[in-house]
């Protein structure tokens, strides 16, 4: 059958396999659940990799166009100059916008509509994730430099007290600087700061 526009049907390679079935698939052979342009490419190819149809592949061709244009424009104004990969998130959206809807749904993904956003939802989780993770990093790191930051003041008071030591700290320092702090000794004013600190501490009952 041939719509208004004269396109003849989508054609998929899935048999009885519902859409969302065949993205659980995907996602046990990578580790990681596909973008739905993965997903469309998978479900209308068949085995020899070709397309079951030429509006099918019109569409992905579209697709890979858009998304090849995006990273080639962040990539012009990234700072690092690095190339830019879009995440499943960011190709999900452009799918979404390129790809024809009927009645509500959006063609090539069958069941996948069914579970509106289902893949974008876990990019995002995903995304979420990784931030969590770098800020738990950033605490750690901010905690571990605290605790060192006071290992190396207790250094500086017993270094103060010998040149011996004050030389062998200085090249500890400069072979193994400590995130956080200067690669010198601290100033007299802080080092004396410390050292009453540190003696107070040693004699109070």
């Amino acid at each position: 059958m041939v719509d208004e526009h004269g396109h003849g049907p989508m054609l998929h390679s899935t048999g009885q396999k519902p859409h969302a079935g065949v993205c659980l698939d995907i996602a046990k052979e990578t580790g990681e659940l596909p973008s739905l342009l993965q997903l469309y490419e998978r479900t209308h190819k068949n085995k020899a990799g070709q397309f079951l149809d030429a509006r099918s592949e019109e569409i992905f061709n579209d697709l890979v166009g858009r998304v090849e244009e995006r990273q080639t424009q962040l990539t012009q104004v990234s700072t690092d100059g690095l190339p830019v990969t879009l995440s499943t998130l960011e190709v999900d959206r452009i799918f979404e916008e390129v790809v024809p809807k009927k009645k509500g749904r959006t063609l090539g993904i069958g069941s996948v509509n069914d579970v509106p956003r289902a893949t974008s939802s876990y990019a995002q989780r995903r995304d979420d994730e990784v931030t969590q993770l770098r800020n738990e990093l950033d605490s750690t790191r901010s905690s571990f430099t605290t605790r060192m930051g006071g290992v190396e003041g207790f250094l500086d008071v017993v270094a103060a007290t010998n040149l011996e030591w004050e030389s062998l700290l200085r090249n500890m320092r400069q072979q193994n600087p400590i995130p956080g702090e200067s690669s010198g000794t601290l100033d007299k004013t802080d080092v004396e700061r410390r050292s009453e600190e540190f003696y107070r501490v040693m004699n109070d009952p």
